[in-house]
């Protein structure tokens, strides 16, 4: 959907023509510039996402926190992957974080029982999958 928007753009972008109301032409050209550039920018970050999701794939359960594990601290379970947030699975909660983000650049490479600080809070990690 992304690419249909952007190909949309770009194709309205080039069939504008210049009309007699100048200013009015240049201001509406840069705004479908900057619409290019935003809907560019997100199809690429979607598309690093994709990335990441085809690597945790190839997860193999290891030792320490890595790309596609699952990990339990005493603040909660997290599935390290790309940044989706909280979600409820039977009701219990998960933190679905990117390993970009503050704790997953904290947790990457803790075993069971390492311990890190975010934020003034510290983690414990209890197990991992």
């Amino acid at each position: 959907m992304l690419q249909e928007a952007l190909d949309q753009a770009t194709e309205a972008s080039n069939q504008d023509s210049k009309s007699s109301a100048g200013d009015k032409h240049e201001t509406a050209k840069a705004m479908m510039q900057l619409e290019q550039e935003k809907l560019g920018k997100q199809l690429q970050d979607l598309n690093s996402q994709i990335d990441i999701l085809h690597k945790i794939a190839d997860f193999k359960n290891t030792s320490t926190v890595q790309l596609g594990g699952l990990i339990t601290t005493n603040q909660g379970i997290f599935y390290l992957a790309i940044g989706v947030g909280k979600i409820e699975i039977q009701g219990a909660p998960y933190f679905i974080i990117s390993p970009q983000s503050p704790i997953g650049l904290q947790m990457i490479g803790k075993r069971i029982g390492d311990r890190f600080e975010v934020n003034g809070r510290i983690y414990s990690v209890s197990d991992l999958e």
